[in-house]
């Protein structure tokens, strides 16, 4: 009777640890199923912000796109160095001939002194035309060259 007694004790006992064994698992189990769920809406989260990135990083680069082929056509209409030396040495050609007509119209002037006091303002636009075209030259050869 005793060995009775005795395996059935060992039986309750061994009962009582498998049923804790069980509900440590079943606890186990629900903890392992939450945070299975928990990492999938982690990652459905992950996957939307990686597509508004996206769609965002489109955006700026359509936007940088846009910008560049704005500078692009911009560049196009500017003037090269080539293009800017050879009108200063137009301009040059063109300030030495209104210098000589100066010259030409002063020697006038002083020779008929008296008579034509009408050649004054001619004279006066004739330098200012000089002096502009002179300002003209200097502000294009002191421009930045294009890129």
């Amino acid at each position: 009777m005793t060995e009775t007694f005795i395996r059935a004790a060992e039986h309750a006992l061994l009962s009582e640890r498998v049923a804790r064994i069980e509900e440590r698992m079943g606890a186990a189990t629900k903890l392992a199923d939450e945070r299975k769920e928990q990492v999938a809406l982690a990652f459905a989260a992950s996957e939307k912000a990686v597509a508004k990135a996206e769609q965002a990083q489109q955006r700026v680069n359509e936007g940088q796109n846009e910008f560049r082929g704005a500078l692009k056509d911009q560049a196009g209409t500017l003037a090269t160095k080539e293009e800017l030396a050879a009108q200063a040495v137009t301009m040059g050609a063109i300030e030495a001939r209104l210098a000589e007509r100066i010259v030409a119209l002063e020697r006038g002037a002083s020779a008929g002194a008296g008579k034509d006091k009408g050649m004054q303002p001619l004279i006066a636009i004739g330098l200012l035309i000089a002096a502009a075209a002179i300002s003209y030259v200097v502000s294009l050869l002191n421009a930045p060259a294009s890129p």
